[in-house]
């Protein structure tokens, strides 16, 4: 078994090598899920799973989310992200922060919603007299205790608020427990990435070193995983994956990809990559994906409106820096197409038109 074997299962899984298509795209979603947005993007955009579709899955998604087959909330230490209605039961086990002991803004909160139903901030503010931002941050508290839901239809932001309760009643909330949650969740992290380790599983689930460890040594002594150490990288794999990988017998392809802050794979690597890309006068922008691996990443800032596209910083040896210039320009340069973005500088040198 090798990692190049590991590698190419993991592109082929995530509908890199071959996009999925309209049929298989549900599971490609449910699998990845929570799916956040773009990282940087006009507020209440609907989720896509980029590079990875043979079609425009945000449309789809607009429509599924005015539909409620696909629904918001914050999961992963209160970061937004869209999950299929029928797995909140699935998220709350793993994600929810019960509350012990009320505010009074989020008991007046409940009250008004249980009284009056369903309305946005603005209305709240109105009848209430609290602010705007007080009244934000109790109801996202209440979000993240799976008793409010924010319906987001579109790019509205006079979005309304519902008693969870209500909205979902045929949703059984207690049908998984804590510990079956976290091992789907867990599962399915290592079905999409095929071998991981527990700073993985961090970086995406943004569970605890302790969750995470008694759940892996749990899935351990039941069979479901196995340890590995394959050319010096240890982690974990799930057991029935071992023949699976053994079968692979073609070479990763030599994709080059330029990927999201908040794409599947970044989020996967995320605590490793900031270790590794250390702090610069600029934003990360993107990251850079190359044959099944990290190579560099766009440095700049965000911007409402074009984006300043500063430099490329690339984590190889020199000889491969200059063999790839022309094509990873080329890569950014399509990634920000039909917008007015000019890449200033590759590897700190300025690039001359």
């Amino acid at each position: 078994m090798t990692l190049e074997q590991i590698n190419y299962l993991r592109l082929r899984r995530q509908g890199l090598i071959e996009p999925v298509n309209a049929s298989g795209y549900e599971q490609l979603f449910r699998n990845m899920s929570p799916v956040p947005t773009k990282f940087w993007i006009e507020p209440g955009t609907a989720p896509e799973i980029e590079h990875r579709c043979d079609f425009n899955d945000q449309d789809a998604n607009d429509f599924a989310r005015r539909m409620r087959s696909i629904v918001k909330g914050r999961f992963q230490g209160g970061n937004v992200g869209y999950v299929y209605q029928d797995e909140m039961p699935l998220f709350a086990a793993v994600y929810r922060k019960p509350i012990n002991r009320f505010t009074e803004i989020e008991s007046t909160i409940l009250t008004l919603l249980h009284n009056e139903g369903p309305m946005n901030l603005k209305l709240m503010k109105e009848i209430t007299g609290i602010l705007n931002k007080d009244l934000s941050k109790a109801a996202q508290h209440l979000q993240k205790a799976f008793m409010l839901f924010e319906d987001q239809v579109d790019k509205d932001n006079d979005r309304a608020w519902f008693l969870l309760e209500d909205e979902f009643d045929e949703l059984d909330f207690e049908k998984l427990d804590e510990t079956e949650g976290l091992q789907e969740v867990i599962r399915r992290f290592l079905t999409m990435n095929v071998m991981a380790d527990g700073t993985m599983i961090k970086s995406f689930t943004k569970l605890t070193n302790k969750v995470i460890k008694t759940t892996i040594q749990n899935m351990l002594e039941e069979g479901t995983l196995v340890a590995l150490d394959i050319e010096g990288y240890r982690g974990y794999m799930l057991s029935v994956d071992v023949a699976e990988v053994k079968k692979v017998d073609t070479s990763v392809p030599d994709l080059l990809l330029f990927l999201d802050n908040n794409d599947y794979l970044v989020k996967s690597n995320e605590l490793t990559l900031k270790k590794r890309f250390t702090k610069s006068s600029y934003k990360t922008l993107g990251y850079i994906y190359k044959q099944g691996e990290f190579v560099g990443r766009l440095l700049g800032y965000f911007r409402f409106g074009p984006d300043d596209l500063e430099d490329i910083e690339l984590d190889v040896e020199k000889a491969f820096q200059d063999a790839w210039k022309e094509r990873i320009v080329k890569l950014i340069e399509n990634a920000y197409e039909g917008q007015d973005n000019v890449l200033k500088r590759y590897c700190s040198e300025k690039i001359t038109v």
